[in-house]
């Protein structure tokens, strides 16, 4: 009889263990919240993207990051980014987005680095493609394919503006240059790039990135 007791009782105990730890880590979980679902997102660039191939900068101008909340509290946010342009090594360069999507994910504590997910490209393995092209001078292309980069990313916020600044730090950008003919000073092949930007994301209800 005292055997049944105590087993009931080490059950009873591993049980409501179990089920605090799980309402911690639930109650602690990392998040953005918004005033109301599907509002649109207001983008204000802060610092442009800067791109660094086998050392060489590529500074992108950023004309819109477009998307919407998906609901009033969740933990990823996809945006659409459209380029203007970009200037490689001193040349001008074009930049195809193929439909790609940045994932931001709130997963991080406050003072660490969350995951950038780049995703949703239309061809996968392209990604965004930076192209130079100057007749009978320079042509290099440079894909950056889907990827999840870890520890890219921090997030801080404005609450007098109801604003989330997030800014992208990382130095293992997956690049690939498929293309390099004349003075383009690329090598062809794979290489671990830098990748830096920093943008203001709010909506017309405000928005936070809320820490455990």
């Amino acid at each position: 009889m005292k055997l049944v007791r105590k087993l009931a009782l080490a059950t009873a105990v591993l049980t409501f263990t179990v089920a605090s730890a799980g309402a911690a880590s639930a109650m602690g979980a990392a998040k953005f919240t918004a005033n109301a679902s599907e509002e649109t997102l207001s983008v204000e660039v802060l610092k442009q993207h800067v791109i660094k191939v086998e050392g060489s900068e590529l500074d992108c101008e950023i004309t819109e990051l477009a998307g919407q909340t998906p609901g009033t509290s969740f933990t990823e946010l996809s945006v659409t980014p459209t380029y203007g342009g970009c200037v490689a090594f001193g040349l001008s360069a074009t930049v195809d987005t193929n439909g790609c999507e940045f994932n931001f994910k709130a997963e991080t504590e406050e003072g660490s680095m969350a995951t950038l997910d780049l995703t949703g490209c239309q061809e996968p393995s392209r990604g965004i493609q930076i192209t130079v092209k100057i007749p009978f001078i320079a042509e290099c292309t440079v894909d950056i394919p889907e990827q999840l980069i870890s520890s890219a990313v921090s997030y801080q916020n404005t609450l007098s503006k109801g604003e989330i600044d997030i800014a992208i730090t990382s130095t293992s950008l997956a690049t690939e240059v498929t293309l390099s003919k004349g003075l383009c000073p690329l090598a062809p092949g794979p290489d671990a790039s830098s990748f830096t930007g920093e943008s203001s994301i709010t909506t017309k209800g405000g928005m936070t990135w809320d820490a455990p």
